[in-house]
């Protein structure tokens, strides 16, 4: 049976962060805030299961309380969606070292950036090492500044940069 009437679907492939310094305003990593925190992955059996159950167009977008990047089989998952267009939202850190996997498989990368990030220089690099894997080709990459903050050192990446406050 599969489902109607959605247009977006959010996927946690995985309840893991890696991201060296929490990011300031989650909750969702900090054990003192969410006591059910999980560190488990999604089997791609499941995932499989979900993508035979999705209508056709639909916007999958794997993010949530986890780092989709840490998610162990990223390209098979993608895979699983080549139909559909798909988004990863990341801390963006592991962009690089899965450019395989994510280059030519999905639609759109957003990196969630935040002022006074601890890994802000890692992060920018990279970014910057990812856009030059990829050139041309998909996935379209866009900054997403949380927070009031200086984008000054992000915008030489030359990819668009939105505003989101809390």
């Amino acid at each position: 049976m599969a489902l109607a009437g959605l247009n977006q679907i959010f996927i946690e492939a995985t309840g893991f962060c890696d991201k060296p310094h929490l990011c300031q305003m989650c909750g969702h990593q900090n054990p003192k805030i969410n006591t059910t925190l999980g560190n488990g992955e999604m089997p791609l059996a499941l995932m499989q299961r979900i993508a035979d159950q999705l209508p056709r167009p639909i916007v999958i977008c794997l993010h949530r309380n986890g780092e989709p990047t840490a998610y162990s089989r990223l390209g098979e998952a993608l895979d699983l969606f080549s139909d559909q267009i798909t988004s990863i939202v990341t801390h963006g850190l592991n962009l690089a070292k899965k450019s395989d996997e994510i280059i030519g498989r999905c639609t759109s990368v957003t990196v969630s950036i935040f002022h006074n990030d601890r890994d802000a220089g890692a992060q920018i690099e990279a970014v910057r090492e990812f856009l030059r894997l990829k050139g041309d080709r998909a996935p379209m990459v866009q900054l997403k500044l949380v927070g009031p903050g200086d984008a000054a050192p992000y915008e030489a990446l030359g990819v668009p940069i939105i505003n989101r406050l809390l």
